[in-house]
């Protein structure tokens, strides 16, 4: 029994020593998201945190960006913003099945006209699939 304590006693000891004290944000609309839930995450170059859901969400920290898409393309509808990937100075992104990328440096959308469901970013490669054939 004073085993079985002492090895208890020593196991809950090292679980304190070893505990962090982790820091945790809440990041909703009353943090400024255009909606509380997202769709798609991801984390560029410079630490800034993209959230897709109604719109593209911004996170750098301190302060959320949202786009909305409608707003610079008449053919896009502010919905389904999704399968986020990226290079240093790119963001690709689909809304619905239209697939636009954002540059991360100039800060400016471009819709590229080419319909898709899944994209895939690798050394710096963009790679899509339409009608079971990839790109």
């Amino acid at each position: 029994m004073k085993k079985s304590f002492l090895f208890v006693f020593f196991n809950l000891a090292v679980c304190f020593l070893a505990a962090k004290d982790y820091h945790f944000q809440t990041l909703g609309s009353l943090q400024g998201l255009s909606q509380s839930s997202a769709i798609s995450i991801w984390q560029d170059g410079w630490g800034r945190i993209w959230l897709g859901n109604d719109a593209l969400n911004c996170y750098d920290g301190v302060n959320v960006k949202v786009y909305k898409l409608s707003e610079y393309f008449r053919e896009v509808i502010d919905a389904d913003i999704h399968a986020f990937c990226g290079t240093d100075s790119l963001l690709y992104f689909l809304a619905e099945d239209k697939l636009l990328y954002f540059n991360l440096i100039t800060e400016q959308f471009v819709l590229t006209g080419i319909q898709t469901d899944v994209i895939c970013s690798e050394g710096g490669e963009l790679y899509y699939a339409n009608k079971n054939v990839l790109y």
